[in-house]
């Protein structure tokens, strides 16, 4: 069976793999804070504002795929539509 990290890389689009959620490095903080949090290191409230702020970043990189994407659609409909009316 393959992983769901291998599956989840494999279906994204090589040019925009970095626009992508790190799923490697959320699995990779998620250990990492059980962890520090079994460890006394850090306190639960802590670990969660960490892992939330993380979380934030990746989707807001996401995001910026989503609006790319919009305006080049945009950007391809006003073209279309300018060359209908010359």
């Amino acid at each position: 069976m393959v992983r769901f990290g291998k599956k989840l890389t494999a279906g994204q689009v090589p040019e925009w793999r970095g626009y992508y959620i790190n799923y490697k490095l959320m699995k990779k903080k998620v250990k990492q804070y059980g962890q520090q949090l079994q460890q006394g290191e850090k306190d639960r409230r802590r670990v969660l504002k960490d892992f939330s702020k993380m979380l934030d970043d990746q989707v807001e990189d996401s995001n910026r795929v989503g609006r790319f994407v919009q305006r080049s659609c945009l950007e391809v409909i006003t073209d279309a539509h300018n060359m209908t009316l010359n």
